[in-house]
Order: structure tokens, then sequence, then C-alpha cells
């Protein structure tokens, strides 16, 4: 119902990052959303949100540097790679994933990878493969950082 996907992505633009996480995991269980509520997921991607830069307690087990916007960002990208896995992604889905791997978590990359995975082009695929390649042997996610000190 295009009503529902409307009401969902209005509340993409919600101060209160609970509702917003609320509204992501909805759009996660119903992926069937228009390029404009998808447009509006990849710009919560890159949106700063300083507010939302709180501990988020209910995510424990990924470690106390967890923000609430990190849960966001987490969760825009499953939406999106979920539209994916649908088939006939709007092409703003393929770009917002691609801008998804510069993420500064592990955890929204790792989700961007499947979810361009799933859209198969041979643009996504050279993107997810660059991101992993460069990544390859580096266990502790830290290696780019390390690399950049010495230079």
């Amino acid at each position: 119902d295009p009503q529902v996907y409307a009401a969902l992505s209005a509340l993409l633009a919600d101060e209160d990052v609970n509702v917003v996480r609320v509204a992501l995991d909805a759009l996660c269980a119903n992926p069937n959303f228009d390029e404009r509520t998808a447009g509006r997921i990849a710009a919560l991607l890159g949106e700063a949100h300083p507010e939302w830069c709180v501990a988020a307690p209910a995510e424990p087990r990924v470690g106390s540097s967890w923000r609430a916007r990190d849960q966001v960002r987490f969760l825009c990208a499953w939406a999106l790679t979920h539209r994916a896995s649908l088939g006939d992604a709007p092409p703003n889905v393929e770009a917002a994933l691609v801008a998804a791997l510069a993420d500064d978590t592990d955890y929204v990359p790792a989700v961007a990878c499947e979810g361009l995975g799933r859209i198969g082009t041979s643009t996504a695929l050279r993107a997810a493969f660059e991101y992993l390649r460069q990544r390859r042997w580096d266990t502790t996610g830290l290696q780019l950082s390390r690399l950049s000190a010495i230079q």
C-alpha cells in the first residue's frame, strides 16, 4: 500500500532516533518500497545527526562504541539489502549501498556488500569486490587505519 510506505518514509525524518529505528525495522520486514523511500533511506546513511551519537544500550554485544546513529545506518543498509532481494531495485539503492561501503563501522559495509551481491550488476559486484579485496587479510578490521598512520 503506497500510503503505508509514505507514512513510514515520513517517520524517517523524525527527530527521535527510536521512531526512526522502528520505521526502519518495518521497512526491513516490508521492503517493497519505492524509489522515494529508498532515497530517504539513502540520505539517512549519510546524515550526521550528532544528537544520535549516544550509546545504544540495547546493543551490548557489538561493543561500547556502538551508537544509536550506527544502529540507524545498520538498519538502513538492511532495508536497502532487503529491497535489493526483491529484484528490480530502484537505481538509488545500488548507489546508496556503494556509498555505505565507506561507513566507519564494520557492520554497515558488510551488509552493503550483501546487498550489492543481491543486486548483481557488474558495477555492484565490482564495488563489493574492491571493498573486500582491500580487506582480505585484515582479520582485525583495522588495516586501513594502521596504514594511514604510517603514511
